[in-house]
């Protein structure tokens, strides 16, 4: 069941934030924000979430190996 009201109030806050020129950071947090409480989810987990988000954009793989001064 899709909750159509639901991506309405999270686009249509997103994008009005955009409109009024706020910073896309803060316009994503809030329409994140206020969607959560119209599907009444805990926003604990909003913020695990978007943390979980940016950490598995990092990458340690060893690549800073390469940028040690040897000599």
């Amino acid at each position: 069941m899709v909750d159509y009201l639901g991506i309405t109030i999270l686009l249509g806050s997103f994008i009005l934030l955009l409109i009024l020129r706020t910073p896309i950071s803060f316009a994503l947090l809030t329409s994140a924000i206020l969607t959560s409480f119209y599907l009444k989810v805990p926003l604990m987990s909003v913020a695990v979430q978007m943390v979980k988000g940016i950490h598995s954009g990092r990458r340690d793989n060893g690549s800073r190996r390469y940028f040690k001064k040897d000599y």
